[in-house]
């Protein structure tokens, strides 16, 4: 996979936290980064999944019947136009 270059400027603490937490983990300072980025995407694309799920949930709904009451009600509308 081809990785697009990306330039960020960190404070000199920041630097050395992410060179840490990189140590700390086995992994190189890119690879936390790309782990980051990927877990804030994730906790957004969980939220919004979240939101539209109690969105769905306070919708109002009615009974629309059986299929057969359905059926007999989408014909009479076909017989009428």
């Amino acid at each position: 996979m081809q990785r697009e270059r990306l330039d960020v400027r960190l404070a000199p603490d920041e630097a050395d936290r992410l060179r840490k937490v990189a140590m700390a983990r086995g992994k190189t300072v890119s690879d936390v980064i790309r782990d980051l980025i990927d877990a804030a995407y994730e906790e957004i694309a969980r939220a919004r999944r979240i939101r539209a799920a109690e969105e769905l949930g306070a919708m109002e709904y009615f009974d629309v019947g059986t299929p057969e009451e359905l059926k007999a009600e989408i014909l009479t509308k076909y017989d009428d136009a």
